[in-house]
Parts: structure tokens; sequence; C-alpha cells
């Protein structure tokens, strides 16, 4: 009897287990055969009830099970046109394969307008901005320089420099990029990453823009000039001043739906102003300078589509730019302007390979060369008055060429809702680099009056062989994995970099990050994360020491020097050279990052995101001076030796975070993006990777703040913590779109952000350890505190659209302005006690300036 009874409960089960176990596969491809990510499927039965919805993974796929039944299959994805589709499921599994064209619409947010709840995947952060052509093209971008325009928005503890990764690779040279190239730009995309070496807020993902198997392309000009602009709060006028800017870039098939190609050409030309507030023996001198600049873009671009699972791409870009009076402004007088020349070249090559349904593989490598010379408009020594003046000669005679080859490879592979990936990266980074600055010397002096009495505090002069040759190398891997279920994500990666000259296997650097849907219908996510993220030693420090270990280079240093100093090498003896090396125990810095962050899909279409992030950093670099002069006895511990200045990891930083963001969901009438942002960061390094400026570091030149810099005390680090360079204590910033009536468009960029720390310093050399940088009796690094920031940039257009021969044109014509109030922003303030401007601003950011455009897309 039981037999029976189980066997006719079989017969029943038999039928609807098979209903709910029929899955729904859905490819997305794009119009050459590529996978495309991203993509939003949603899948409605036929009373319009959504069953599932959801992402494609990276091999361009998602997967659903689905009952006995007609249903609709609507995809969307940023950049193409939306594409629907139907499908009869009756007693066994089915595949359907979707493409989509290029489009020129699309969003910044990743949540759908139709979308009736969250998604708590890795790469769903709410708090992402995504921007697309449709998008930069309705922004006031100054220049078309998308990553200047957009670096608001990254975390304010990630520093000046984001890290910039341009089609999936790692973008460490001079990397210039512009809207027309660009086909997407994504902020804080999977946060704990372990592709990537750095957190999702300190991150700008970019995918250029490809050809399809259709002809479009698009030409601009973009002109400023200084009729219709304000002068600079700090200018006595403003100068004659112009900007041109024009290009084009075209996409086409060359054989249909198999090779496809895209050229992007672009040009600018410049005569940018520099205004100068100097105080001199003869009084106050306040003029603007002229510095003009020249720039060339060329990007070309070729996708094979071999086979129906393999596609071949190969990327060239060529940049040159010639800048002529860089460095002048402020204090910097015309006559210590330099001329640089940059040249880079960059060959890529991809080989996408789909092994199997849920298998694919991803193979780039980069080669190129960065090429980089500054020269002084003259070579007499330079003359530098603390918080005063700055005049003679730049003493910058420099040159580097830098080969690169990159390699990288990733495996993913999708299994239903787990996802795992793993990849490996290897970096060759040979140099040879060219360093005569400061061969003609430079004198510093205490304060104005100092140089009216003909009393120099420092005489700085380098002699040697000035060419330095020499390799550093970067690997790393990867493995990361992601597990969805209904309302919950699991997701655990960990990344392991290494670097030549250093401890190989110490750098291991886990994440994890959970997120779960803390009601049914999933319009409230909270997500929980943590990692540590390593940073890489940057070259200069290879450079630095190879060059002044005392046998290649020689920097001499005079106290007090009689004028003029004929040959220092007769008045110094060894023990006022410097030399630099690097701390033996030197490890790579490291970060750890924990965050909390609260999503709520709101009524009327937005989304709402509250984000804390805590950072603690430790290893970070610094220099200190292991043999400057003991604080009481002002004796040397190493009496036959000079300054000896050792890099190395011992310095720490502490960040809170927290970020408020509202956005609005996709929609063809508007698109906004607003954060709000209060943090604090303290940290006891001035590290910002730069080159050491000729002469040292001397206060109240704007020239700080780099990685040479070194401490007041270099034996009591204590009054070095302080408020970072970059602390900004309170941010606001908005990106926004509103598409008016009669094809009008309006956007903004807004930053308002209140005011930066600067150093007090006496411009003295109490200590006498050679470096003018000593502050007052009590007073810590980073006491001063400058104003503030607000500028609203807005851009208005309007769309005209005709046709020529039987294809479609849309002309776009717009005006931006920049500060359109034209609020008084000031750049650097002076810290140097003696000046006549303490506490002042002596260098502004420009007042309100105008930028008219013309945008014809095809």
């Amino acid at each position: 009897m039981r037999r029976t009874l189980l066997a006719c409960l079989l017969l029943v089960a038999k039928p609807l287990i098979g209903f709910t176990a029929m899955q729904l596969r859905v490819r997305v491809l794009d119009t050459e055969q590529g996978a495309v990510k991203g993509a939003r499927v949603y899948v409605t039965d036929a009373h319009h009830r959504e069953i599932f919805a959801g992402e494609t993974n990276i091999a361009g796929e998602i997967t659903g099970s689905l009952a006995p039944g007609r249903y609709e299959i609507d995809c969307q994805r940023d950049g193409f046109q939306e594409q629907t589709a139907t499908v009869i499921m009756a007693d066994a599994d089915k595949s359907i394969t979707i493409v989509l064209a290029l489009a020129r619409q699309t969003t910044a947010i990743t949540v759908s307008e139709r979308s009736p709840h969250l998604d708590t995947a890795t790469e769903a952060h709410q708090d992402e901005i995504q921007l697309g052509p449709n998008q930069l093209d309705n922004l006031p971008v100054r220049d078309g320089d998308v990553l200047s325009a957009l670096a608001f928005f990254t975390n304010p503890a990630g520093g000046q420099s984001p890290t910039i990764i341009v089609d999936g690779m790692e973008r460490t040279d001079s990397l210039s990029l512009t809207s027309s190239q660009i086909q997407e730009v994504r902020i804080n995309s999977n946060a704990y990453s372990a592709e990537f070496p750095q957190p999702g807020k300190d991150r700008i993902e970019i995918d250029t823009k490809v050809g399809g198997d259709a002809l479009h392309g698009g030409l601009f000009f973009r002109t400023r000039n200084s009729i219709f602009d304000a002068r600079n709060p700090l200018a006595p006028a403003n100068p004659p001043y112009s900007r041109y800017g024009y290009g084009f870039d075209l996409g086409r098939p060359i054989v249909r739906k198999r090779l496809f190609f895209f050229l992007s050409a672009e040009r600018e030309e410049q005569q940018q102003v520099a205004p100068i507030l100097a105080f001199l023996p003869s009084g106050v001198l306040q003029q603007d300078a002229l510095t003009p600049f020249t720039s060339n873009l060329l990007m070309g671009k070729l996708d094979w589509q071999m086979t129906a699972s393999n596609r071949l791409s190969a990327k060239y870009e060529w940049h040159e730019d010639t800048a002529n009076e860089a460095g002048v402004g402020g204090f910097v007088l015309p006559e210590a302007g330099a001329t640089q020349f940059h040249h880079d070249n960059r060959i890529e090559i991809s080989d996408q390979y789909i092994v199997s349904s849920n298998l694919l593989n991803n193979f780039q490598m980069a080669l190129g060369t960065n090429y980089l010379q500054t020269q002084s408009a003259t070579n007499t020594p330079s003359i530098i008055a603390a918080g005063a003046f700055a005049e003679g000669g730049a003493q910058l005679d420099d040159w580097s060429r830098e080969p690169r080859y990159e390699f990288l490879d990733t495996l993913s592979r999708v299994k239903g809702p787990t996802t795992i990936k793993f990849g490996v990266d290897a970096k060759f980074h040979p140099f040879s680099s060219f360093n005569a600055d400061n061969f003609g010397g430079t004198y510093q002096y205490a304060s104005l009056s100092a140089y009216e009495a003909a009393q120099p505090l420092l005489f700085t002069l380098n002699a040697g062989n000035p060419l330095v040759v020499s390799e550093q190398d970067d690997y790393a891997w990867f493995l990361q994995t992601e597990r969805q279920f209904r309302r919950l994500t699991l997701f655990a990666g960990v990344r392991h970099e290494f670097q030549s000259h250093l401890d190989r296997y110490s750098n291991l650097a886990p994440r994890l990050e959970v997120a779960w849907a803390l009601d049914q219908d999933r319009k409230t996510i909270l997500r929980v994360g943590a990692g540590v993220f390593y940073d890489r030693r940057p070259p200069i420090i290879l450079q630095q020491v190879d060059r002044f270990n005392g046998i290649n280079e020689l920097q001499y240093v005079i106290e007090n020097p009689p004028l003029p100093v004929v040959n220092p090498a007769q008045l110094v003896p060894p023990q006022m050279t410097t030399v630099y090396q690097i701390d033996p125990t030197m490890t790579l810095p490291r970060t750890f990052q924990a965050s909390a962050t609260l999503e709520r899909q709101l009524g009327g279409g937005f989304v709402a995101t509250a984000d804390y992030t805590f950072e603690r950093g430790n290893h970070l670099l610094r220099t200190r001076n292991i043999n400057a002069p003991m604080p009481v006895t002002l004796v040397r511990p190493d009496p036959e030796r000079g300054n000896v200045d050792q890099i190395e990891s011992s310095a720490s930083s502490l960040g809170n975070i927290l970020n408020i963001t509202l956005k609005s969901r996709a929609n063809k009438r508007y698109q906004l993006f607003a954060q709000y942002t209060l943090s604090s960061l303290f940290d006891d390094t001035d590290d910002e990777f730069g080159p050491p400026p000729p002469g040292g570091a001397p206060p109240g030149t704007g020239v700080g703040n780099n990685l040479f810099a070194l401490p007041v005390n270099n034996y009591d680090l204590r009054p070095e913590w302080g408020p970072a360079n970059n602390d900004i204590r309170h941010r606001f910033g908005v990106a926004a779109t509103v598409q008016l009536p009669r094809k009008f468009s309006l956007g903004t960029l807004t930053s308002i952000h209140s005011g930066l720390p600067y150093n007090i310093t006496t411009g003295e050399d109490n200590n006498q350890d050679t470096d003018p940088n000593d502050r007052p009796p009590g007073v810590t690094r980073n006491t001063g505190r400058g104003g503030g920031y607000f500028s609203i940039d807005l851009h208005f257009g309007r769309t005209f659209g005709f046709e020529h021969r039987g294809r479609s044109f849309q002309c776009e014509v717009a005006a931006d302005s920049f500060n359109v109030l034209n609020h008084f922003n000031p750049s650097s303030y002076v810290g140097v006690i003696t000046s006549p401007l303490f506490g002042q601003p002596n260098a502004a950011y420009n007042g309100r300036q105008m930028q008219f455009s013309l945008n014809v897309h095809f």
C-alpha cells in the first residue's frame, strides 16, 4: 500500500518538478558577437508580471527557472538600443541569444526605471556613478577632460590620483582621454574586487568606444576665449587668452560582422593665463603670464570576430603635448618657467575566448614608451625668497624614457548563481632617466628682508653623472568568487602583490563583502565589507636612490654661503653632501578598509544610499634624514657624513568617511547623482610621489608636499601627525542632466568643499638640518586651514536633427559656463610667518569661464 501511494505521488510530482526545473538561458551579444556584461534582462509572463530579472555575467549570460508558458524578454544596456524577444517554454530547457546595437542613449545609474527591487550583486552598488556618451555630452566638461571632471566623486582618502582602469588594464602612464573616445565611465563598481589594487571609490573604470556593424561617428569643435570670461581674482586685468579643440571619431565595419575599426583624433591649442602675485624689493608685482600649450591625441582600434567564441582586438594610442612657461604663477616669475615636452606611444592587444558556455578567458598585453623632457628657459641660478618670490632659472634640465610591457590574463567561470574569477598580472618597467636639475644652483632666503640684506640661508647644487638606467617590475595574482542567493550575495577574494627588490611573500590582501536584502521586496539592502589593499613603491624612489648614491651625483648644501658661490666643491666638505638610501626593512604601503552601506529605494524613482568607510594605513612611505644634527647638541650622529635621506615605510594614516548619496533611476527626462561627504583624514607623511623640486622643498613656494619632503624633527615624528594634505571635512557634488522641451538640454557639475590644510613655517633652519622647513614652537603639521571651494558649472545645449543622402545626423550647439557665479576660489595659501601674505592666498582658480562647442553625430 505504501509503495503504491509513493508511486502515485511520484507520478503526480514528476510534471511539477519538470516545470520548475526548466531553465531559460539568455545570452546577450553586441554586433561584433562579443559578450555584453551587465545587461539588464527582465522576463514577464502573459499577465505582464515580472518572473525574474537580473544582469548578465561576464559571459553575457543569465539563467532562470520557468514553468511552461509564453514570456516576454526585455534587454537593456547603457550605450545600446533596447531589445525585446518572445520565448515559449514547453517541456525542455531553452537558450535564446539577443543582439544589442550601439545607441547614443545612455544612463548615469544602474537601477532601471522599471526595476521593482534593488540588486545585491557586488557590481550593483547604488552609490556607483555610471556615465555614457550621451551623459558626458550633456555635462559641462572643460576641454573634454573627463578624468578631471569626475575625480571629485572619488574617495577623498584615496588622494589626488585615483587608479585609472581603461579597457580592463590599469594605467600608470600619462593618460589622456576625452569624451569623444569614451563609451562608459564607472566609479565605485565592485568596491572590494580583488581584480584591482585599489577599492572601488579609489578607482575610475573606462571603456573606450569600438567600431560597429554600421557606420557611425562624430565631429566636434570647442573654444574658450577671454573676451567671454571674468578675470582671475588675483590678476590685475584679463589678458588675451584662447583655447581651441577640434577632432573626430569614426567607426565602421571592414568586413560585416567580422572585422571592425574605430578611429579618434583631436588637437588642443591654448594660451593659458598664469596670474603672478609676488613681493619684490621694488614692491608688489601683480601681473599675468601666458603659458602656451598644445596637445595631440590619436586612438585607433581594430576588432576581429575570428569565430563565434573568439574575438581579437588591437588598440593604438599616440599622445604628444608641449607646454611653455610651465610652473609660472603665484610667487614664481616668468623667467623661472620651463618648457615641457611629452610623447607617449602605446599598443594594446587582447584575445577574448569563450572556452565553453560558462568559461571565458581574456588575455591582454600592452607595449608602450613614455618620454618626458623639461628644460629651463635660462640656466642662471635659482633665487627663492620664502613667502615672497622665486626668480632666476627654474633649474630644470631632465628627460626620462620609460618603456612599459604589461601582461594580464583572466579566467572567469560562471555556473548558475556562482562566479569564480582568477587572473595574473605582470608589469615590466625599465627606465632611462637623465636629471641635471639644479646643476646651476639655488639660493634660498628665509624672507624678503634676508634677500635685501644679501644673507642667503642655503645654497644647494647638484653635480656629477645625471644618467640613471634601471628597472622595476610588478606582479600580482588574484582569485575571487561570488555566490548569489535570492536575498543574499556573498563575495570573497584575495590578491597577492609582488615587486622587484622587495619581500615577495607578505603582501597578501584578502577581501570580503556581504549584501543582504532586509525585506522581501528587496527595496532595502545592507552591504558590509572589509579588505586589505597594497600600494606599490613608485619608480621615482629607485631613480632618486640610484642617482644620489654618493657616486653618480652629489648634492652640495652650503649654509650661510658667500655671494656668489663660484666653486661649491672647494667650500663644501664631504660631510655637507646629501645621499639617498632605501630602508632595508621597507615594505609595500598597506591600507585596511571596512565599510557598511545601506541602500533604500524611494518613491518617485529615487535611490538613497548611506555609506560609512573606515580606513587605516600602515607602512606608508616617507623620507627621513637619519644623519641630521641631534636636537640639543646639533652634532650629527656620524660626523664624517652629511645628510642621509632614508626613504622608509614607517608612516601611517587614519580616515573616517561618511557618504550620503541620492540618485534617480534611469529615465529619458533627467539624470541625477548628488553626494555629500563628511570625512576626517589624518596622517604623518607628505607622500604624493612627486619628484623633488630643485634645491629641496622650500616652504612658501607651493612645491612642497612630496615624498622627499623631510619632517621638521627627524628624531621626533609625533608633531608630523596632523590633517592629511587632502583632508577636506565637507564635500558636496552634483552631476545632473535634464532634457527640456524643444530638444534643449541642461546639465550641471556642482563642486563644493571646505578648505584644505597647509603648513605654517618660519622659513628658517634653526635645527641646522639644511632644510628650511622649521615651524614655530608648539605648531604641528598642517595646522593652517585655507578657504573653501564653490563652483557651479552649467551646460546648455540645443539638438538639431537632419538627414543627408539618406543618413540621419544629430547636431548639438552648446554653451558651458564654469564657475558660473564667479566665486572667488583660492588655490594655495602662504604659510611662512615672515611673508607679507602670511595666512592669505597667493594663487586662485579662474573666475567664470565660457566654453562654446559644436558636436555632430551620425
